[in-house]
C-alpha cells in the first residue's frame, strides 16, 4: 500500500503495477509517501477480503 497526497497521485500510480485506488477518510492523519502532506489517497495492489472472525478461527484450527 502506498499513502499518498492530491499532489503525488500520479507519481504513486507510476510506483506500482495494477493499482487500486480508493480515498482515505478524512479523520485518518497519515502522510504521503511522497511528502509530508496529509495523504487522501491509498493506492494498493489488491483489496483484503472481510473475513469474519469465527470462519478465521474455524480455517486456523483446521490448518492444525
Amino acid at each position: 500500500m502506498l499513502l499518498v497526497c492530491r499532489n503525488h497521485v500520479t507519481d504513486g500510480l507510476k510506483e506500482i503495477s495494477a493499482p487500486h485506488i480508493e480515498k482515505v477518510p478524512p479523520e485518518n492523519n497519515t502522510n504521503c509517501a511522497f511528502c509530508m502532506d496529509k495523504a487522501v489517497y491509498r493506492l494498493f495492489y489488491f483489496r483484503p477480503l472481510p473475513v469474519k472472525e469465527k470462519e478465521l478461527v474455524k480455517t486456523t484450527a483446521n490448518q492444525s
